[in-house]
């Protein structure tokens, strides 16, 4: 078997600059790890590499819940090199403003999306975890704001974790 270590010196020598590097495998096999890793050799390069997560997690309620499901030491490594878009006026575009989000959702336990991805869309999102407490998905609820406030929103917290309590059941 070849090192986790080895393995990244192989792909970063055969990379040109303009490829993508896709890291795939089951929750729990260290994923994060590499790929933070794998991000400071190519800064290291000379490269602004750019991650994106193709998580479940990702399609609710922003990447916040995402990231504030990593621990605290890799939170702080992926907000410190992400590169943050704003995509409405509300979007968060400050790392330390992330960070303390990110701290939040680990604190409380949800998510919440302020129309910070679209404009006049809320959402609230907890997560699913599996049997040994890893986080696998997300369930949420979103609205239109002309439907549902965000406080509207978040009265749906305690049917949006039964449910999810019901799916852990299922991993």
């Amino acid at each position: 078997m070849i090192s986790a270590r080895r393995r990244r010196s192989t792909i970063l020598s055969a990379m040109s600059p303009a490829e993508v590097i896709a890291l795939f495998g089951p929750t729990g096999v260290g994923k994060t790890e590499v790929a933070i890793a794998l991000a400071g050799r190519l800064r290291e390069r000379g490269e602004r590499p750019v991650a994106v997560s193709a998580d479940a997690l990702q399609v609710y309620a922003g990447l916040e819940l995402l990231t504030g499901a990593a621990g605290a030491a890799e939170r702080a490594a992926l907000v410190a090199h992400m590169a943050l878009t704003r995509m409405t006026p509300a979007t968060i575009v400050a790392a330390k403003t992330l960070g303390a989000e990110c701290e939040r959702i680990a604190k409380v336990g949800y998510s919440c999306d302020r129309e910070e991805f679209i404009a006049g869309l809320i959402a609230v999102a907890v997560p699913v975890r599996d049997a040994a407490g890893s986080v696998r998905a997300a369930i949420a609820v979103h609205a239109p704001v002309a439907r549902m406030t965000l406080r509207q929103a978040l009265t749906q917290l305690g049917p949006l974790r039964e449910a999810a309590k019901k799916m852990e059941k299922l991993l």
